[in-house]
């Protein structure tokens, strides 16, 4: 068959691979090594947790230099295929923004480039009628998006992502993720993620939105 090309070499035949990074949490991979009952191809006679952490760095330049960086850690086989589908299905070759919503109390998304904390802004968790509905709703995102400072947020944020998009372009950096956090996920954060990447969208940026822990609680 063919020769393998190296990854050097193959910049040299002019072809820009995208390249995609998959990673899981410490605990996710322990499960997932004892569900497969094989060990871990660097464990020899120790602890799979330090051939995972072995692993970790002998790929940490890999994972820096990552067009994407997926965390499939809460994602199940269909969830992943959707994630890489949307993201590789086009050819334009413009920057792709994933907007994460996420809850704090779960842990910020280790595949985030860029994180913005929404609990700058009231709680509609505390409003009773508010509480059981989520930010998809229109009466919570109406009132997250109506509170003092939230609106300026959007358009500032929105625009500095948007400044960032022709650097990322240039660094050869195609796919960034968005890390937009409140407490549980489930209110504040999921209306912004919303309105941001309809923000986004307007400033032609391609952009795609995935709700992590809505449902979670």
């Amino acid at each position: 068959g063919p020769a393998r090309i190296s990854p050097p070499q193959i910049p040299a035949r002019g072809v820009r691979p995208h390249v995609l990074f998959l990673e899981a949490g410490d605990e996710v991979l322990v499960r997932r090594f004892e569900s497969a009952r094989r060990p871990h191809p660097l464990q020899g006679e120790g602890r799979v947790l330090d051939a995972i952490s072995r692993e970790r760095e002998l790929l940490a330049e890999l994972r820096t230099t990552a067009d994407l960086v997926v965390d499939t850690s809460l994602l199940n086989v269909h969830e992943l295929a959707d994630r890489i589908r949307t993201a590789f299905a086009g050819t334009d070759v413009g920057l792709q923004v994933i907007v994460v919503s996420f809850g704090y109390k779960y842990g910020i998304p280790v595949d985030a480039d860029v994180v913005a904390d929404m609990r700058f802004l009231p709680n509609p968790h505390w409003v009773p009628h508010l509480r059981p509905q989520t930010g998809r709703d229109e009466q919570v995102s109406d009132y997250v998006l109506g509170q003092p400072g939230a609106a300026e947020f959007l358009d500032r944020y929105a625009e500095l992502l948007g400044s960032m998009a022709d650097g990322y372009l240039r660094e050869g950096k195609r796919f960034v993720t968005v890390g937009v956090g409140c407490t549980g996920g489930k209110h504040r954060s999921v209306a912004m993620s919303e309105a941001l990447a309809t923000r986004l969208r307007e400033r032609g940026v391609d952009t795609i939105v995935v709700h992590r822990d809505l449902g979670r609680e």
